[in-house]
């Protein structure tokens, strides 16, 4: 009888707790790291060019840029989803155009600065043509962005770099795809190209 009532008690527990499953519970979440998480770090990998000028074992720059495509922008808009449940912005929204992250390193930090047209000249060039950034933005929340991108330190400098796709031929969110292209940044010390 007493197995019974064991039971009969443990019946009703389990149906008490089964209703309870569907009630808010508290949770803690431990993010993966950039490098921890497989899908959006492949796709980094892919559309980011890492650069070092040097001279005499002197480092000038250190230079880091990803290419917005638009498999990057989805898989960036994607993780943002998943750190943060309801982001406040996605880059697929400016999807038309062709633009770059670039993290940007060096011993004298008013070298450092893109936004000095005196001090840089920022190019893209594809199919023999060259075409001049319609904007570029410094980025001042760098734990904003070190979430998705390396190299993003207290030493370092971040910008959105990017170019209109109206001046552009085919449109930015075909030109991985289509064809090569090279963004080159340049000032009176060194000239840095890279190709995508």
């Amino acid at each position: 009888m007493l197995k019974l009532y064991i039971l009969i008690f443990f019946l009703g527990y389990t149906a008490c707790t089964s209703n309870d499953e569907h009630q808010l519970q508290d949770e803690i979440t431990i993010h993966p790291k950039l490098h921890e998480d497989d899908d959006y770090y492949e796709i980094f990998k892919k559309s980011t060019r890492t650069r070092g000028v040097y001279d005499n074992f002197e480092t000038k720059y250190h230079i880091q840029a990803t290419y917005l495509s638009p498999e990057f922008r989805s898989a960036f808009d994607k993780r943002l989803k998943d750190l943060t449940s309801t982001p406040a912005f996605n880059l697929g929204a400016n999807i038309q155009k062709a633009g770059f992250f670039v993290s940007i390193f060096g011993p004298d930090a008013k070298k450092i600065d893109l936004n000095n047209q005196n001090l840089w000249s920022i190019i893209l060039e594809s199919n023999d043509k060259k075409f001049q950034p319609s904007v570029v933005r410094y980025l001042a929340d760098k734990e904003r962005w070190s979430p998705f991108f390396e190299h993003v330190h207290k030493w370092t400098k971040e910008y959105f770099i990017m170019f209109e796709s109206s001046t552009i031929s085919p449109p930015a969110s075909d030109m991985l795809a289509n064809q090569k292209f090279l963004l080159k940044l340049s000032n009176l010390d060194a000239a840095v190209s890279m190709s995508w």
